[in-house]
């Protein structure tokens, strides 16, 4: 082996949804980490962390810059984010 596993760390998804967004559908994978939250959508090969469910303005920047996603996709993904966390508790 050429790979040397440095620590261990326990991650949990806490939500799974598909979101549709205009004429795209994305599948948001959300869940928290040792340094904070983190958001993957697979079907578009992207992920990035990201913080609370309720800062929607910093998730929307996070999402725009490492995922490249256009402002509006952002900020419809990061309230789709906030919507669901809110209505799940």
């Amino acid at each position: 082996m050429n790979f040397r596993i440095e620590s261990e760390f326990e991650a949990k998804v806490l939500y799974e949804y598909s979101v549709a967004i205009e004429e795209s559908s994305y599948l948001v994978i959300y869940g928290k980490h040792i340094n904070g939250y983190f958001c993957s959508i697979p079907n578009w090969g992207k992920g990035c962390e990201l913080g609370s469910p309720e800062n929607v303005g910093y998730n929307q920047e996070k999402l725009i810059e490492k995922c490249d996603f256009s402002e509006k996709t952002a900020l419809e993904l990061a309230k789709s984010i906030e919507y669901i966390s809110y209505m799940s508790k």
